[in-house]
């Protein structure tokens, strides 16, 4: 911005950085939530295979939820087998 409000462009000019802002570096963790994914794909016959994913440190409760997805998508899409 130029002194009286409008910007190098608006006043023809060529576009340079401008000193006027002081940046900061703060750190930041990003918290993921308790996610899991599925990939659900319908064959050409109508049957359906799926992928699941889910992130965790506990090995126990990883096993534990993918097993449980894998069981309610059995459920919905190939009847309970």
């Amino acid at each position: 911005m130029t002194t009286d409000g409008q910007s190098n462009l608006e006043k023809g000019g060529k576009i340079m950085a401008e000193p006027e802002w002081d940046a900061q570096i703060q750190y930041s963790k990003w918290l993921k939530d308790d996610t899991i994914k599925v990939k659900l794909e319908r064959g050409q016959r109508g049957s359906y295979a799926w992928e699941i994913s889910y992130e965790g440190t506990n090995e126990a409760e990883v096993l534990k939820r993918i097993a449980s997805m894998d069981s309610k998508l059995r459920e919905q899409y190939q009847g309970g087998e």
